[in-house]
Formats: C-alpha cells, structure tokens, sequence
C-alpha cells in the first residue's frame, strides 16, 4: 500500500486523476460539488477511459445549488458504461441528517485500487487551482477497498439518490432554483466586495511588514543593545550583557539569545510588559 499528499500547487491531483483514468475499470465519484469546467479539463481523459470499456458512477449534490446541470447531463449521457445521479434530502426536517458532502475518488481494476480522499470538490478549482489537500491509498484490493466500495454503493443506492435520466423534469426544477440562486449570490457578492478589500489591504500590509528585516521583535533587541561585552579566545565567541535600566540588574527578567554567524537562532522567554522598566538578557555569539 501506496500513500501520499496530492496538491494542486504541483498538479499533482490532477495528474494522479489523468493517470488513473489509464489503467482503471471503474470509477466511482463521490462528490458534493460539480461543475462543467472540471469535466472538459478532463473530457479526453473521460472519453478513452469509456472507450475502453472503462465503468463511471458519478454523484453529485444538488441541494446547495453549486453542482451545475450541465455537468450532470453530460456525465449521464456521454457515450459509454457512465450513469449519474443526485442526492438531495426531500424534507425539511432531513436536512438535519446533514448535506451530502464527501469528496471521493475511488478507481480500481481487477488487482488494484486507488483511492482519493481529501478537499477537493470535482470543480476546476478543487482539482486545479484551490490550495486543497488530498489523501491517496494507492495498492492491491484489501478489505479497505471492500469498505470503501460498500461506502459508496450505500449512498449509490440510498432513497435520496435519483437517476436523473429517469427523472429529468427534476433537473429542469433544479436549473431555475440554480439560476435565481446564483442572482441572489452575486448581489451578496457586491456587498462584500468592498468589506473583502478593506480585510485584503490590512492583511497586504501584515505580510509586507513580515518581510522586512527589522521587525518589531529584533528592532526591540536592538534597543536593548549596551555595552559590556566579553571576548572568549579559546571558545572563540563574544559574550554580551544586556541592561535597560540599572535598577532591575539582576532581576528575573532575562532572555538567552544565541547568534550563529549572523543569524539570532535561539531567544527564550523574554518577559515584557508595560510597566517594566527595565530588563536584563545575554547574547552569546558563537
């Protein structure tokens, strides 16, 4: 057994989708979020794992209104052994059961499976551009594989999974929820444009000041910089005794800095407050 870290940053996730598209007999996609975006990045890829006698079982949710219509259409009716479905609760007090959100990606043949389990949605964001992270288990059929195939059979065939080549005047219903669903998101959107900026500035404004060599912690141990020093020929090093202020000398208001080279590598416990008037620390430089 195989695992690793799938991430988009490396397209990695990606990839691994399109590898095991090669090899694969079935496919079964577990997902909450679909959209069309996603499907054409990996149409070809799709289309030769159908081709070659490849299985596809997709299911998607549609009761928060992201999954788009013309995802599921095209992976119920492209050529091929694929059938698609959608979960949606059919009463108000089921929805406390809480929404269908997994994010699974199951292939296997007759000797081996991977699985992948992690963040990403089947949109183009989740499986090529969000900062998502994905586990793969990657090896021969085991009882993990049986788990996980129960796992989705059981969704698969729950009451609240609906064949929407049976049913498609639900797909027409869903598109106008959809369509004012996401008039309702864009002027929500709007209002928030300007809130998101004022946060994006301040938060510019902490990573610049982040990058800058004199930050507030060094700039403060600067401060404390006095003289007293002590030069160590035999251990090679220079030993400096850092005092604000006379009265606290001696004091328990110490900080240990070491400096190797150039570079403060170690600076414990330096206790600081408002009212303190003074404190005491030691630099060694090695």
């Amino acid at each position: 057994m195989k695992i690793t870290i799938l991430q988009n940053s490396d397209e990695s996730f990606f990839k691994t989708i399109q590898e095991s598209l090669r090899w694969a007999e079935s496919l079964y996609l577990g997902v909450a979020y679909a959209s069309c975006s996603a499907f054409e990045s990996l149409r070809d890829d799709f289309q030769a794992f159908l081709r070659n006698n490849g299985k596809l079982r997709a299911l998607f949710d549609i009761e928060e209104f992201v999954t788009e219509k013309r995802v599921i259409e095209e992976l119920a009716t492209i050529p091929g052994d694929s059938e698609c479905k959608v979960f949606i609760t059919t009463k108000r007090n089921e929805a406390s059961q809480g929404h269908y959100h997994p994010k699974f990606y199951l292939f296997h043949n007759k000797d081996r499976y991977r699985v992948i389990i992690g963040s990403s949605n089947f949109t183009l964001g989740g499986i090529k551009y969000n900062i998502e992270c994905n586990l793969s288990v990657y090896g021969k059929l085991d009882a993990l594989f049986h788990n996980l195939l129960n796992f989705f059979n059981d969704l698969w065939t729950a009451e609240h999974s609906i064949n929407v080549l049976t049913h498609g005047n639900l797909l027409d219903v869903y598109q106008q929820a959809f369509k004012r669903r996401t008039k309702a998101d864009e002027s929500k959107a709007r209002k928030l444009r300007k809130l998101r900026e004022q946060v994006q500035i301040t938060a510019g404004k902490i990573v610049q000041s982040q990058k800058l060599i004199l930050n507030n912690e060094f700039a403060y141990l600067l401060g404390l910089l006095s003289a007293n020093s002590k030069i160590n020929f035999k251990k090679r090093g220079l030993t400096i005794d850092l005092y604000r202020g006379l009265a606290n000398r001696g004091k328990p208001y110490e900080a240990t800095i070491i400096i190797r080279t150039s570079a403060i590598t170690k600076y414990h416990n330096m206790k600081r407050t408002k009212k303190m008037s003074s404190a005491s620390a030691k630099v060694s430089i090695f």
